[in-house]
């Protein structure tokens, strides 16, 4: 994965500017790449989104409006400072019209940037298809510890520090839209590190939000309907639904809920509440048959309600008896020192991304 010769030609300027040592590109997205860098003090991931100011003169709405949301990304994240979200350290932007001589050359350019920490492993969705991919959890991961007991202590693990993440993120009066597990980092400890906050949105609780698509996997049946809004005290709900599926998931390594109709070749609301009920009455029936702890059953069934007003909120799940079960587990987990686990993530890195995620990867949707 190599950066573009203008996104070198940027980062050369960009490294001057701020003392910092270019190492590699780490990440490339629609909108923009990331990158490796590091100083005296250690090492840190730079997010550089770059647009072309010509885009302004043909399409000068949509240009403002995405001015406005990199604007919005880059100054929460920075914002926001808790244990289960990636810490932002600087949010910047460039261009020749502010008078900034170290982009003379670059009439046409606008640059934003933000400098994080950077997360010492892999997202969750890695680990998902690890834990699951029985042959390699067997030669790197048997005997370890943390995985004496994985299945639903290690689920319960990072859904715990995943809510709390989110109940964070609520109590700014924001509402993520985008949990996924791509989005959930993981430190050598395997703390969570939430980040991505692209699609991030303000709320009030007694204002309607309306809701603009993001990741098609993790989209409650809120994102069908005509109008696409939502009363402000349900927003907490938007990334309840997420984690419910994040927790199909973990359980079952794929989703189950198909959304597009073959038929129409369309989603809408109805579409997608009947295969989400599908899902419960699955989730039910292994519940009754001793195939799910009961406890989780019911969350996971009061996480992806269909309709977003019954669905639980955050103060329901913080008191879900399967939350708040295995302490003395969950602090087992807690304690294994970090030294173990860089130990254990060595022994990751000596298998390539294809084991990590296999070619013929099940499709994640609803």
């Amino acid at each position: 994965m190599k950066p573009s010769s203008l996104d070198m030609d940027i980062l050369k300027i960009l490294s001057q500017k701020y003392n910092f040592e270019y190492v590699k590109q780490i990440g490339k997205g629609g909108y923009g790449s990331v990158h490796l860098i590091k100083n005296k003090v250690g090492n840190f991931a730079l997010k550089l989104v770059k647009l072309n100011n010509k885009f302004k003169d043909t399409k000068k709405e949509k240009y403002d409006n995405y001015l406005e949301s990199i604007r919005n990304e880059f100054h929460k994240s920075v914002e926001l400072k808790n244990r289960y979200i990636i810490k932002s350290i600087l949010a910047f932007e460039h261009d020749r019209n502010k008078e900034d001589e170290l982009f003379k050359d670059f009439p046409d350019v606008k640059c934003f940037g933000l400098i994080m920490e950077k997360a010492n492993s892999y997202d969750l969705n890695a680990i998902i298809h690890q834990i699951n991919n029985k042959k390699i959890f067997n030669v790197i991961m048997n005997n370890h510890p943390i995985f004496e007991q994985m299945n639903l202590i290690i689920i319960q693990f990072f859904v715990r520090q995943i809510i709390l993440g989110i109940e964070f993120i609520n109590s700014s009066y924001l509402v993520h839209c985008d949990i996924k597990p791509e989005n959930i980092l993981l430190n050598f400890n395997f703390n969570i590190k939430i980040t991505d906050f692209s699609l991030v949105k303000p709320f009030q609780k007694d204002k309607k939000l309306k809701l603009n698509h993001g990741t098609f996997c993790v989209e409650g049946p809120e994102y069908y309907t005509e109008n696409k809004e939502i009363d402000g005290k349900d927003a907490e709900k938007i990334d309840i639904f997420s984690l419910g599926i994040i927790i199909c998931f973990m359980l079952y390594k794929e989703y189950k809920i198909k959304k597009i109709d073959k038929e129409t070749n369309k989603l809408n609301y109805n579409f997608v509440e009947t295969k989400l009920k599908e899902l419960i009455k699955k989730i039910e029936n292994d519940k009754e048959h001793g195939k799910l702890n009961t406890d989780l059953a019911d969350l996971i069934i009061s996480m992806i309600k269909p309709n977003i007003s019954e669905r639980a909120s955050l103060n329901d799940i913080l008191k879900n008896k399967w939350i708040n079960s295995n302490d003395k587990e969950i602090e087992r987990i807690h304690s294994i020192n970090d030294g173990e686990f860089s130990k254990l993530f060595l022994e990751f890195q000596k298998y390539d991304k294809e084991n990590f995620y296999p070619k013929k990867r099940k499709k994640i949707q609803i």
